[in-house]
């Protein structure tokens, strides 16, 4: 055979979301003996493009390797799209030396892509003031692709809060901790606020938030003890027993504080 070619997706069928960039890997091979140019044309859609070029030169009995790329915006249709790729030469040849393989696309909003969720132990907390506590919140990937979430907080706790980290990727399927760290000062007022977790696909819509209260007291007993989340890695459960110890001992110091200060007013009344 002096001209022949073959395209195929390497996928039949396959999601594409909404809002984020998706490629596709395609393979042409040059079934013929000749070196081809091939100019590549796609038809069903008018979101998707060929990367890094329409046209592609390929040596007889090698291949090429390139991507269809989907953007469907907001506006696309939540349903299947079939793709056409089509594979022909710019010479005189293109009658015989053409080839097409079509991909079904299955469009569907950020949310059916990764549907994440953000989870604490507790809705409520309770913080001594003038201290420091770490509260973990686990983020789930439940969607069909890998993601890279960033993480917003806001809420007027956010003025002695802060999350770490604010980007987290994550496959399929998979979990990871992030924390809010909250170290509410003396010049903080005693009462209730709220934290708001917002969760977005990175550069992206909102996917889903989360509201805690936070609630700054004066009694230590009343402060919520916070237990590390199962799979927290042992740096982890370090920082927060490290943390959990220092606020232990300044509740200490406080509560026997005026103990301390009578004692030391005894003993300089003997000593004069």
């Amino acid at each position: 055979k002096c001209h022949s070619v073959d395209v195929e997706f390497t996928q039949e069928e396959a999601d594409a979301c909404k809002g984020a960039e998706n490629k596709y890997d395609v393979i042409i091979n040059n079934d013929g003996e000749i070196r081809k140019i091939y100019r590549l044309e796609t038809s069903g859609s008018n979101w998707v493009d060929i990367k890094p070029d329409r046209l592609v030169t390929v040596n007889p009995s090698q291949q090429a390797r390139f991507q269809l790329v989907a953007n469907p915006g907001s506006e696309v249709s939540e349903r299947s799209y079939d793709i056409k790729l089509k594979a022909i030469t710019v010479d005189d040849s293109s009658v015989v030396a053409n080839d097409e393989d079509t991909i079904k696309l299955n469009v569907k909003d950020a949310e059916g892509c990764y549907r994440p969720e953000l989870k604490t132990t507790e809705e409520k907390y309770i913080v001594f003031y003038d201290s420091a506590v770490t509260i973990p919140i686990e983020i789930t990937n439940n969607g069909v692709r890998k993601a890279d979430f960033t993480l917003i907080l806001s809420g007027n706790a956010a003025q002695f809060s802060r999350l770490n980290p604010g980007l987290v990727s994550l496959e399929p399927g998979k979990s990871e901790i992030i924390y809010l760290y909250a170290a509410p000062n003396t010049e903080i007022k005693l009462g209730t606020y709220d934290a708001t977790i917002s969760l977005n696909i990175k550069d992206g819509p909102l996917l889903t938030s989360k509201k805690l209260d936070i609630e700054i007291t004066n009694a230590a007993e009343k402060a919520t003890q916070i237990i590390p989340t199962a799979g927290v890695s042992n740096e982890s459960v370090e920082t927060n027993i490290t943390v959990s110890s220092f606020n232990d001992v300044k509740v200490s110091l406080y509560k026997y504080k005026w103990y301390l200060l009578a004692a030391l007013l005894v003993i300089i009344l003997i000593e004069n």
